[in-house]
């Protein structure tokens, strides 16, 4: 699962209502301006470092409609940025991801103290053969989003909402995110649930995420789209099959500490075994579906594995129809999913 806690300094409150308080104010103004001018504060999308915070603004536009406003950095130590070919899909996903926590803050009332535990994902790149034009100002997205909301009890709130996300003013893509907010009393119970028994607990002798190696030469960052020898979250095995490979001093991946494998890792490792996988059937992931089944815990290996779909044929097929990946702990579910190539 990928879960998200809020994160910084003691005045959160007064900022988030202050913020709303503008917000609801702006629902009054016909025009629907957005402004580009400077980062939303990084508690109302649940980030430590700044550098982090894409969004820069959102308005209301009744009936659980908002549109969000983004500026992409030119450069980014991780993602590869939209000037320079097809979206990042890690790019997109997290850029929603922020847009549905602060959404749900300003808008849903969910306190800024609620754990954020994203269940499914979905995503599809419109025209994914062509790169958006190149420019010398920083790519500003606009993000038109329809959100669902349901409350079962006290303490908890079901979330999901779909996304539509267009780059310097064309459409670029479509993103599905179905997520729960919980409470820290609602959050502690779900973690307790999923904890393994004191006899294959290894915290205490491993604290930090497996480092995983293989007898295999490893993966160079090229191969898999990113500029860090860091940033390759896989360790190849001889049996075809992936260990996961995480730095918890990464900068994107472990911006705030995790007590679990983190969601994005997940995606990303799957995003990379669909590139250096035998069929290379997601050379840049145009679509995806991505369930997360239970948190992984740190110290643990987590294996990565693919499949061809069952009853494809030719390579062709394989890449119209996709293919199926797992993140498994101990034999437990992790996270599955679905990549395939071109656009829909």
């Amino acid at each position: 699962m990928l879960c998200s806690k809020k994160h910084g300094g003691g005045t959160v409150s007064v900022a988030v209502q202050t913020l709303l308080d503008v917000y609801q104010r702006n629902t009054i103004n016909p025009s629907g301006d957005l402004s580009f001018d400077r980062p939303l504060p990084r508690t109302l999308v649940h980030k430590s470092a700044v550098s982090e915070v894409f969004l820069t603004d959102v308005a209301p536009l009744g009936a659980d409609r908002f549109l969000v406003a983004a500026q992409w950095p030119r450069d980014h130590v991780m993602f590869r940025p939209s000037t320079r070919g097809p979206l990042d899909p890690l790019l997109l996903v997290e850029t929603v991801r922020q847009a549905g926590i602060c959404i749900s803050h300003l808008f849903y009332d969910v306190p800024v103290g609620h754990a954020f535990v994203l269940t499914e994902l979905d995503y599809a790149l419109d025209d994914p053969a062509t790169p958006p034009a190149t420019g010398t100002e920083p790519p500003a997205a606009v993000i038109e989003v329809t959100c669902g909301h349901r409350v079962p009890r006290p303490g908890r709130a079901d979330m999901a909402m779909e996304a539509v996300v267009s780059v310097d003013d064309v459409r670029r893509a479509r993103v599905g995110l179905r997520w729960r907010a919980l409470d820290p009393g609602g959050y502690a119970r779900l973690r307790r649930r999923g904890e393994r028994t004191p006899d294959d607990r290894l915290m205490d002798t491993a604290p930090e995420f497996a480092e995983a190696s293989g007898p295999a030469a490893p993966i160079s960052p090229e191969t898999v789209g990113r500029p860090q020898p860091r940033d390759v979250v896989l360790a190849p095995q001889a049996n075809g099959d992936w260990l996961l490979k995480l730095d918890t001093g990464h900068p994107v991946i472990f911006d705030h500490s995790c007590d679990h494998v983190p969601g994005m890792a997940l995606l990303e490792a799957f995003r990379q075994a669909g590139l250096i996988g035998a069929h290379h059937v997601t050379r840049s992931a145009h679509r995806a579906s991505v369930h997360f089944a239970s948190f992984g815990e740190p110290g643990l290996p987590v294996t990565i594995s693919s499949k061809r779909p069952d009853g494809a044929g030719p390579l062709g097929e394989v890449r119209a129809r996709g293919m199926e990946f797992t993140a498994v702990q101990q034999g437990r579910l992790l996270a599955s999913a679905t990549l395939r190539e071109g656009a829909c």
